[in-house]
């Protein structure tokens, strides 16, 4: 499910809450072309950045967004609450949308 990001567009156009995907749909390409249709979506929308958060126990999801070129930027550690949020960190990647003329 796409959602608006709050802040500028500049910065962020729409942001993508859990994954859709049910278990036994993973590794068929269906990750890659929401990721792919997310891409076409922002850039339409004038969006000069896609900004994803990937959970540290969801391996499958941060190799996907690495082979879409989407790069860390940030990791926020959770430890402490590990036991209630069921992940204790969150990776923030990028992916820059070229600039159209």
């Amino acid at each position: 499910m796409l959602q608006p990001c709050a802040g500028a567009a500049s910065r962020c156009n729409a942001r993508r809450s859990r994954s859709p995907l049910a278990p036994a749909a993973r590794g068929g390409g269906i990750g890659t072309a929401l990721l792919e249709q997310l891409r076409i979506f922002a850039a339409a929308e004038g969006a000069r950045t896609i900004r994803l958060e990937v959970k540290d126990r969801n391996d499958g999801a941060r190799r996907l967004s690495e082979r879409m070129r989407f790069v860390a930027t940030r990791t926020s550690h959770f430890r402490h609450v590990r036991w209630l949020l069921g992940f204790s960190a969150a990776t923030t990647q990028e992916y820059r949308l070229p600039r159209v003329a």
